[in-house]
């Protein structure tokens, strides 16, 4: 980071890509924490199979991976955002299916629950890394929201305290003008166009066993 922050300097790149490498900083201890238990749950894990290094290392560097992407791909938003990183999914596993793979010689049983170990550990690290990105993101958000209001927040919030009635009283803007006015949410009602209707559910594909012999 000391490195990072001597090259903006050098490069006279400006405080505000200072304040950024400080806050990854800042992240770098979770993040870290993150990860170290993660691995060290899933050594714990794979320990209960007694398997060779070949097979341990293709679980740890694909088959986990490649389902943790499954993950991934299911949270975004639209197809062309998921189609690549199933893809890649898909490359990983393709090449532990394939009959000459180690994990191949394993009988199916086996095979099975390595399957559902692994399925175990991407949803630990899916768990472990929105807790930390979620948190971030949280704190985030609240410091922008405290460190300055927008001209149409502050717009909004004033038209709200003028002429929305709350609690049974009447508003500032009667007060003021010594008359009734309409309804405030019965006037938005009337100006704001509906939120289109929410996407479909989308209907996920049966659960089949990601270790099933390449044809």
């Amino acid at each position: 980071m000391e490195r990072l922050k001597s090259l903006v300097y050098r490069y006279g790149l400006g405080d505000k890509v200072i304040a950024s490498i400080e806050k990854a900083e800042r992240l770098l201890p979770a993040m870290q924490q993150t990860l170290c238990f993660v691995t060290e749950t899933i050594n714990t894990r794979l320990k209960e199979f007694d398997l060779n290094e070949e097979i341990t290392d293709a679980i740890h560097d694909q088959l986990i991976p490649a389902l943790y992407l499954q993950r991934v791909a299911q949270r975004m938003t639209t197809a062309e955002k998921a189609q690549p990183i199933a893809a890649t999914s898909q490359a990983l596993l393709e090449s532990l299916r394939q009959p000459e793979h180690p994990i191949m010689s394993l009988p199916e049983q086996e095979r099975a629950q390595i399957e559902a170990v692994a399925n175990e550990c991407a949803d630990l690290f899916q768990r472990s890394s929105s807790a930390v990105e979620g948190r971030n993101g949280h704190l985030a958000l609240w410091h922008h929201h405290l460190h300055r209001l927008s001209d149409e927040r502050l717009s909004a919030l004033t038209i709200v305290h003028n002429y929305h009635n709350a609690a049974g009283n009447d508003t500032p803007a009667q007060r003021l003008f010594q008359r009734p006015h309409d309804s405030l949410f019965a006037y938005l009602l009337n100006q704001v166009d509906l939120p289109r209707r929410p996407a479909q559910k989308r209907v996920k594909p049966d659960s089949k066993p990601v270790l099933a012999m390449a044809a």
